[in-house]
């Protein structure tokens, strides 16, 4: 830039809308931008545009404004054609940019030919699409999974399982059940298959006796008429053990 171009460039404004943070479940000084609002991080320094996707990467699409006493016009190069900025009041104008079609210049250019237009450079920095992913399908099983709202009853050697069925698809349930065990020298869980149980008609619930002490495990799927699975759960581990004995001191007492 020649002197005439930094002096007009140092009064010049960029902005854009933020994201407000949401605080990410379970974790300490950790956000989410997930909301509709705008991108995560906007920096204007240094000569150039940084902006940072929204977490949700289908939110692409940014509106830049751009601020100045002389301003005259803003504009980007998208896929071959000049894209003019839109007016906000006599200081201000604005303009799209896109993630899916990445400008990497914005030009502006000044009232009375002041100087010449300025090129400054934009840099994106992407979303991590399989994160955000992960966090929606994470959020859709556990939907599913309030709504199923499966309890675990233990008796002394049984247990009975209480589900809602997940829509009017619902026809029947099978439950399988694992011992659960941890094999010597190793720290992750192993798990031997014990058998399928299936609901009966009209019932929401699934019983299962003869069960000795130790560690297991379910999974519970739900089917549709014609025997198409419309939920599965993940394994849900529970123990079963020698209920407690509590001891009680009578005394006996003689009354005279």
């Amino acid at each position: 830039m020649d002197k005439y171009q930094e002096y007009l460039f140092r009064s010049l404004r960029i902005s854009t809308t933020l994201a407000a943070k949401k605080p990410k479940p379970n974790t300490y000084n950790c956000y989410l931008y997930d909301n509709t609002a705008g991108a995560k991080d906007f920096i204007f320094n240094a000569g150039k545009i940084l902006i940072t996707q929204n977490d949700n990467y289908h939110l692409h699409e940014y509106e830049l404004v751009v601020t100045h006493p002389k301003l005259d016009e803003i504009w980007v190069i998208k896929n071959g054609n000049k894209i003019l900025g839109e007016v906000i009041n006599d200081t201000s104008k604005k303009l799209a940019i896109d993630f899916d079609s990445k400008s990497t210049s914005l030009f502006v250019s000044f009232k009375d030919n002041l100087a010449d237009p300025i090129n400054i450079p934009i840099e994106y920095k992407d979303a991590d699409k399989s994160a955000w992913d992960a966090k929606m399908e994470n959020e859709h099983k556990e939907h599913l999974a309030n709504i199923v709202n499966i309890k675990i009853n233990k008796g002394d050697s049984l247990i009975n399982v209480l589900y809602n069925p997940l829509n009017d698809e619902y026809s029947y349930c099978e439950i399988t059940l694992y011992y659960a065990y941890t094999k010597q020298g190793e720290n992750t869980k192993s798990y031997k298959l014990m058998g399928t149980f299936k609901s009966e008609k009209g019932k929401f619930y699934i019983p299962i006796t003869n069960l000795g002490y130790g560690s297991y495990a379910i999974e519970l799927k739900q089917y549709d008429e014609l025997g198409k699975p419309i939920y599965e759960s993940e394994k849900i581990e529970f123990n079963l053990s020698k209920p407690s004995k509590v001891a009680y001191n009578r005394k006996m007492s003689v009354h005279i």
